[in-house]
């Protein structure tokens, strides 16, 4: 893989098609290596897989080739199977999503029984930061869907000139800091 790296230095182009087929088949492999989890483990296949050595599926995910936690199998698996097998998406769709913005997408659609209750999620999750994203989600458990009040506390933070460390500064209120600064301590949401 590194060397076709290395002769397609010369063609620029060439060179970023590949980096774009590398990027989609990284970021579809989540979806894949969850449904390929979730057959070799419905059925105990993984014993037939590689035989002795493999009794249980913790035993299975141990090995050095495969190195997943149990965990992480149980994630992956619940995106094939909520997404792909309940839900009904296509597995390029879900490939879109980041793995980061799943994390917070993933229990909010195992409660939903049709795609179309989760397409405003799906396409949210995808085209928002996972930042924002979270905070999105953050927001509608609080205050669902109407408006919600933040509360906002302030600090005042030095920072170190040569290091560039973050200390703050404990010797004054929030209080002060919103009265000398004019700063509001609710923000309303909508």
């Amino acid at each position: 893989m590194t060397n076709e790296i290395v002769e397609l230095v010369g063609d620029p182009y060439k060179l970023h098609q590949y980096l774009l087929q590398v990027i989609h088949m990284s970021k579809k492999s989540f979806v894949v290596m969850g449904k390929a989890l979730y057959y070799l483990k419905k059925d105990e296949l993984y014993k037939k897989a590689v035989g002795k050595g493999a009794d249980t599926w913790a035993d299975y995910l141990r090995q050095p080739e495969i190195g997943l936690s149990a965990g992480e199998a149980s994630r992956l698996i619940q995106i094939y199977t909520t997404f792909i097998l309940k839900l009904g998406y296509d597995e390029e769709t879900i490939s879109e999503v980041p793995v980061k913005s799943m994390h917070y997408l993933l229990p909010l659609c195992k409660k939903m029984s049709s795609k179309e209750e989760s397409d405003e999620l799906v396409a949210d999750a995808t085209l928002l930061s996972q930042k924002d994203f979270r905070t999105m989600i953050v927001e509608r458990k609080i205050g669902g869907d109407e408006g919600f009040t933040r509360e906002y506390e302030y600090m005042l933070m030095r920072k170190e000139v040569n290091t560039g460390v973050l200390d703050k500064v404990h010797d004054i209120s929030s209080d002060l800091l919103m009265r000398q600064f004019n700063l509001p301590r609710y923000e309303e949401m909508s």
